[in-house]
């Protein structure tokens, strides 16, 4: 690249260029080819490149899929793994209410999926990511973990007639009482989900539960001001 016109612009200029090819806001699956045709164009621009390729990427992997992450965060040297800024953990209500083993038969109304996470030691699945994370040189606060709601829907057809037997109510029927009930319970369902998936990411993060909701909300704060200062730097 010695002799190129692009090698006779200033360091400055080129990691300009560099980052305007790199910025894209779709996310990077980790089981697709990863590093873009720039970085093995030759050894200079790789070199110059790739670092700025981990950093600016917006990777992404399913939650429950942490064969791959182990996998993808172990074969990346000190340096790549350092510069990520953003690895995306995608999982959905559904998955997360599976991963807390939390009952799909409330015997009460005002038994919530909440006190579940207790039961996280038992399935290993968090230790086992928390583990990972510490082993690479990653940045913690550069994972994230996104979570999808079931649609009305979907949430109806997998856990409504659950919820309708035990809690004695007609299911099919169109009532307005019945219609109010069902919406609440999906309401009441997406604030639980939303809150587990807030109290995984912090695990995942520090390694440890935060189980108050004060010091859990201090924490999401404190959290986001790190991956701020990390992706702006």
């Amino acid at each position: 690249m010695d002799n190129s016109p692009f090698a006779r612009l200033s360091a400055e200029l080129r990691n300009e260029i560099y980052r305007a090819v790199f910025d894209d806001d779709e996310s990077v699956d980790l089981k697709q080819d990863l590093e873009p045709a720039l970085t093995r164009t030759c050894r200079q621009l790789r070199t110059e490149s790739a670092l700025l390729f981990y950093k600016n990427a917006r990777f992404s992997a399913n939650y429950d899929d942490q064969g791959t992450v182990a996998k993808w965060l172990g074969s990346l040297n000190t340096q790549k793994a350092g510069a990520i800024s953003y690895l995306q953990l995608k999982t959905t209500d559904a998955s997360i209410y599976r991963l807390y083993q939390t009952r799909c038969h409330p015997s009460t109304p005002d038994e919530r999926p909440q006190s579940a996470y207790a039961k996280i030691y038992t399935n290993g699945v968090v230790e086992k990511l928390v583990s990972t994370i510490k082993q690479s040189s990653i940045s913690p606060v550069a994972v994230e973990v996104n979570l999808r709601f079931l649609t009305r829907l979907e949430w109806f057809a997998c856990y409504g007639h659950d919820f309708a037997t035990v809690w004695g109510s007609d299911w099919s029927a169109e009532r307005e009482e019945s219609v109010a009930k069902r919406d609440r319970w999906y309401t009441e369902w997406q604030d639980d989900m939303q809150q587990l998936a807030e109290r995984l990411c912090l695990h995942v993060v520090y390694g440890r539960d935060f189980d108050d909701e004060d010091i859990k909300d201090e924490m999401l704060e404190e959290l986001d001001a790190a991956r701020e200062k990390l992706r702006a730097g």
